[in-house]
């Protein structure tokens, strides 16, 4: 069975298939829904099965996690989405271009964004221009 939605085509067993372009926001507001919980509390503790869903529910989307970069040392454990160019977590359902910007790092405390600029990334606070 193929359902069609808003540029979207989900076949049986979730899965959504690239019509025009996917409502990456929508999906992720949905799934957020569907999990019950707030998009604070997906991100502090369920956010690896909430990226993992999205993934599998979206095609070309990719899941990313701190240990991507571990060099940095100083980064929250935190798996999100990779789609088109922007990142995703249940907290940022528009997406944002530099994951630095995704709300879980943007609470990190001052020691740990100094960390982050002196090793070369951007990084700024809550409310500031990416």
């Amino acid at each position: 069975m193929v359902e069609k939605e808003r540029g979207v085509s989900t076949v049986e067993g979730g899965r959504a298939m690239r019509d025009e372009a996917i409502d990456i926001s929508k999906l992720i507001k949905a799934v957020v829904g569907d999990m019950g919980l707030s998009p604070r509390e997906i991100n502090n503790g369920q956010c690896e099965e909430f990226a993992l869903t999205i993934v599998s529910k979206s095609e070309g989307s990719s899941d990313v996690c701190t240990e991507n970069f571990v060099e940095f040392g100083v980064l929250p454990g935190h798996v999100w989405i990779l789609f088109e160019g922007k990142h995703y977590d249940a907290e940022c359902p528009e997406g944002t271009k530099n994951f630095m910007m995704l709300p879980i790092f943007l609470k990190m405390g001052e020691k740990e964004i100094e960390a982050l600029k002196k090793q070369g990334y951007r990084v700024s606070k809550r409310g500031e221009k990416e």
